[in-house]
């Protein structure tokens, strides 16, 4: 709990912009909530007033969640800003590299080859379903389940192993180009997408036998 008393906490005065009583100071605890971490680094802190455990108001304090890339973009050329979106969800960082791609594209009107485009909806498919297979599992994990975390890491494994056949990279991929991809696709990344798609556990589900 927050000593009021102290001057280092003078700002729990003021709640949502309404200055606190002495009586509502004396009547309720402040509790400083965070920074916390929810799905994203940065800051994220609530400072709740509460009557026993009763959360009678709260004030968010969210600040840059993303460390602020935003001002860390404004001094770098176009092709430097990829790795930075790498780290806005690295879970899934090859759709927010080609989102900055495809966005720099359009503002300087660069006309892709459809060759190009298949083989982005192709890594973007496979970063959607790594992204969804990591948080769905750990929900699993809040709520005391672990073997299904561990079972469907084995996929999430695999569409790594494709990241790291194209760009060297697994977690943080900087993968791609603006205007394309840093090389062609080898035979081999072929390959380990087939094995996937023939492999995979949700290929026998009932909703996509009719598609």
């Amino acid at each position: 709990m927050i000593n009021i008393s102290d001057d280092n906490f003078k700002k729990y005065h003021v709640l949502n912009g309404k200055e606190q009583s002495e009586q509502e100071l004396n009547q309720y605890n402040y509790l400083n909530l965070g920074p916390t971490h929810p799905a994203t680094h940065g800051i994220f802190q609530n400072i709740l007033k509460m009557n026993g455990e009763v959360i009678v108001d709260a004030q968010p304090t969210i600040g840059y969640i993303h460390r602020a890339f935003e001002k860390l973009a404004e001094n770098r050329p176009f092709y430097q800003i990829t790795t930075i979106t790498d780290r806005l969800n690295y879970c899934s960082s090859p759709i927010n590299n080609i989102g900055w791609h495809l966005t720099v594209e359009k503002l300087l009107g660069v006309k892709t080859p459809k060759r190009l485009d298949y083989l982005r909806v192709i890594i973007m498919e496979l970063a959607r379903i790594s992204d969804h297979i990591i948080c769905n599992s750990v929900v699993a994990v809040d709520t005391g389940a672990m073997t299904g975390f561990l079972y469907v890491f084995q996929w999430r494994e695999k569409i790594y192993e494709i990241y790291e056949e194209i760009c060297g990279a697994r977690l943080t991929t900087n993968i791609g180009r603006i205007g394309g991809f840093e090389r062609d696709f080898s035979q081999k990344v072929f390959d380990k997408i087939n094995n996937l798609l023939k492999r995979n556990p949700w290929k026998h589900s009932k909703n996509l036998k009719n598609w």
